[in-house]
């Protein structure tokens, strides 16, 4: 290869890796933005599990790659949208607070949980969350993100129900 050739494809190369750079660090601080559609998604699915909500659990420590400001901002956003109490607890720690009804096992609110997140150069994200009110009251959904532009544009590619 010729060295003026060689060069372009260097420079090329190393435009490419910036670009790409850039986005990465954008797409790791807008991961809060990520989690928020999938689980604001997830509420508007099945209103019927909302009924007579008495606040929102988001089990955090599923929401991986947020730092304690992207965690807040998370929780944040859904007590000034839904205007409703925000815990930060999982399964258990609803059932130990006696969140919920012994005799129906049906909590007093949701929780949201990410079952699983799969984050791919910090630009690609597949992930399951889920909307738990009852043994028998649950959904969940897939999507699959991509970091491009400056947002994250996301698509679901499926749900489930129990």
């Amino acid at each position: 290869m010729r060295r003026g050739a060689w060069l372009r494809v260097t420079a090329v190369a190393c435009a490419v890796l910036i670009l790409w750079g850039n986005d990465w660090l954008r797409a790791r601080g807008n991961l809060a933005e990520l989690y928020i559609h999938a689980f604001d998604a997830l509420i508007t699915e099945d209103q019927s599990l909302n009924h007579a909500m008495e606040y929102i659990a988001v089990e955090t420590q599923g929401l991986q790659g947020l730092d304690a400001d992207g965690i807040q901002r998370v929780l944040d956003y859904f007590r000034q949208e839904y205007r409703i109490d925000v815990l930060d607890a999982g399964f258990e720690d609803l059932k130990n607070q006696q969140r919920y009804s012994a005799e129906s096992g049906v909590f007093d609110g949701i929780l949201l949980r990410v079952h699983s997140a799969r984050i791919w150069a910090g630009v690609m994200v597949k992930m399951e969350v889920s909307k738990y009110r009852a043994p028998l009251g649950a959904r969940g959904m897939y999507f699959t993100a991509w970091y491009f532009g400056g947002k994250w544009r996301v698509r679901s590619s499926g749900s489930w129900v129990s």
